[in-house]
């Protein structure tokens, strides 16, 4: 077998692949921010910058494709999806405070924070996320259901408006017009556009 075939049905994937299309095993590890394929010794991804979850330096160990802060990131989701939003928000607590630099520990716990009610938090939460990654359209958007759960449509509203105006066509623009357009319409009956 060689260096480029798979270890698990020794076809030859391109070495660009992170998981083999015949069997299914994962080749290599991926960057939790762009998805870009991760050599097992680096500590930063080459494509975006994020620091590689579980590096330690400047080698990173075969064996911890998955971090620990990402683990706690999965169960964190799992127990969300239970509705056992306390015990979600620890989890995503226990990621961030192993990878602060990770807006989507930050986003995730910022969503677990509003639905358990506690706005305030949920928001420094949206807001670290962004600081993060001006581009996660998806912690603006609900940054804007925020807003709006505290009863102030004008800062929903430029919640909403920049991420239609960041990405138009994908789908968290496509939700913002409908939430703009939604709330629009029930704070101003009468509005159509």
């Amino acid at each position: 077998m060689n260096d480029l075939a798979c270890p698990g049905c020794s076809r030859p994937p391109l070495p660009e692949f992170a998981w083999c299309p015949w069997c299914g095993r994962r080749l290599a590890a991926a960057c939790t921010r762009c998805y870009a394929r991760l050599q097992p010794d680096w500590g930063w991804c080459p494509r975006c910058g994020q620091r590689v979850a579980g590096a330690t330096g400047p080698a990173m160990r075969q064996s911890s494709l998955i971090s620990e802060a990402e683990r706690h990131n999965q169960q964190g989701i799992a127990l969300y999806d239970q509705e056992r939003f306390a015990s979600a928000i620890e989890q995503f607590r226990q990621a961030i405070a192993l990878e602060p630099s990770s807006p989507i520990y930050h986003g995730n716990a910022a969503v677990a924070y509003q639905e358990a009610g506690d706005l305030e938090r949920a928001q420094f939460e949206y807001e670290k996320a962004l600081e993060l990654d001006p581009e996660d359209y998806s912690a603006l958007l609900n940054l804007g259901y925020l807003h709006l759960a505290r009863g102030n449509l004008e800062q929903a509203a430029g919640c909403w408006r920049q991420v239609m105006d960041k990405d138009s066509d994908g789908p968290d623009g496509e939700e913002a017009r409908r939430a703009l357009l939604t709330h629009a319409r029930r704070y101003h009956p009468g509005t159509t556009k």
